[in-house]
């Protein structure tokens, strides 16, 4: 994808994200009905699945910052975010805190509903999986 092309998908990344926050807060009431794991997981969790090389990889790099944490599905792709928070599928949370979780190709993990679990079991947030649905 050219320059223009990997703007533009950078846009609607952000602009997706943005609208997701708002859905979050306008159905915020619903984590007291029902719990803030099963909100986490129902409200909380936006998937994208926006095509092969399509820069979702740069996206994250470029949206994600310092507060937020990027999960990988191995240890090599570690290196795709310099500066930022990196865990791999079976790296621990515990004791971590963080405003929005990027997930990069989610299809590509052994466990993407334990990963999710472990990240709601942990601290209500936004969690972005940006590739192919499981």
């Amino acid at each position: 994808m050219g320059k223009t092309g990997t703007r533009k998908f950078r846009r609607l990344v952000r602009a997706a994200i943005k609208m997701h926050a708002l859905y979050i807060a306008e159905n915020s009431v619903m984590a007291r009905v029902m719990g803030w794991r099963a909100f986490q997981r129902e409200y909380g969790t936006l998937w994208l699945s926006l095509g092969r090389r399509t820069g979702k990889t740069c996206a994250i790099r470029d949206l994600a910052t310092p507060a937020d944490l990027v999960i990988v599905h191995s240890p090599s792709m570690s290196k795709m975010y310099p500066g930022l928070r990196v865990l791999n599928e079976g790296s621990a949370f515990a004791g971590m805190r963080w405003k929005r979780v990027f997930i990069d190709e989610p299809h590509l993990f052994i466990d993407i509903d334990k990963v999710l679990k472990r990240i709601a079991d942990t601290l209500p947030c936004q969690v972005i999986c940006l590739g192919a649905p499981r």
